[in-house]
């Protein structure tokens, strides 16, 4: 009788090697999209159009095209926990923040107040999820600390390091929305994958009504864009749908699945 060939340390080894790295690859595309998604939405406030009513739009667009490519996961749609209304509320801030911060601040400081974040996940990713932080970790933490100090300290204007105006507290407070959203993405397991994608830009939508009565601009009307502004809306809604969330938010499934640890994710 033959004895069952016994899999070999390498076959066993290859998918998780395989998660690794599609999480590094698809994590690293992640943040290349919310580095250039900022230019799309400056052209939407140079032609008149505010960023909140812009987000509005777009997220609009993303879930409107979401609810067509998932319309089979809409069965369980009022069977999710209610941990999914923090996610949703904590990432809706985080996306308008982000948006009204690279319209209206300088686009190299707050990108350097958003890419904080690492330095509040590894936090976040210690006292929330109790993941022990490596050294490599506390290194992460003092170079963050460093270049901020660099970048921001101005004796001129002030002797303490922080941010100048309004759109870089939001830059400041998007980023570190972020860094809670991932932890909350990893601490909601019982929530599917889709709806946390849902949950992202249903939140967008939500925070921009919510915001809507303080906002100074005019909110405009469908019928006030151009088809230009409809296409550069529909190629950001493009963007957000595929790799601005969808894709990071699957990833964030494989760590569930401990391919890698999550103070990697803060690192990278």
């Amino acid at each position: 009788m033959k004895k069952e060939a016994m899999p070999s340390q390498q076959q066993t080894q290859q998918p998780g090697q395989n998660s690794h790295y599609l999480a590094v690859s698809g994590l690293l595309f992640g943040a290349v999209c919310w580095g250039i998604i900022w230019y799309p939405y400056r052209l939407m406030a140079d032609m008149g159009v505010s960023g909140m009513a812009s987000s509005f739009y777009t997220y609009g667009i993303t879930v409107l095209l979401a609810s067509l490519y998932f319309a089979k996961h809409w069965r369980g749609l009022f069977k999710q926990p209610f941990s999914i209304v923090y996610l949703a509320l904590v990432a809706g801030w985080t996306n308008l923040a982000y948006v009204l911060a690279v319209i209206d601040g300088e686009v190299m400081r707050v990108m350097l107040l958003f890419y904080l974040s690492p330095l509040w996940t590894l936090i976040l990713a210690h006292f929330y999820l109790k993941e022990k932080t490596p050294k490599s970790g506390y290194l992460a933490i003092a170079i963050s600390l460093l270049g901020a100090f660099i970048m921001l300290y101005d004796p001129a204007l002030s002797p303490w390091p922080l941010p100048r105006n309004q759109a870089e507290w939001l830059a400041l407070s998007s980023g570190i929305g972020f860094s809670l959203t991932n932890v909350l993405t990893r601490q909601a397991r019982g929530l599917s994958l889709q709806a946390k994608s849902f949950a992202v830009w249903l939140g967008v939508l939500l925070v921009s009504l919510l915001f809507i009565p303080f906002s100074a601009a005019a909110w405009p009307s469908p019928y006030f864009f151009s088809n230009s502004q409809w296409l550069v809306m529909g190629l950001i809604a493009i963007l957000l749908l595929l790799p601005g969330s969808y894709l990071p938010l699957m990833l964030l499934q494989a760590y569930r699945l401990k391919c890698i640890p999550f103070h990697f994710l803060a690192r990278l």
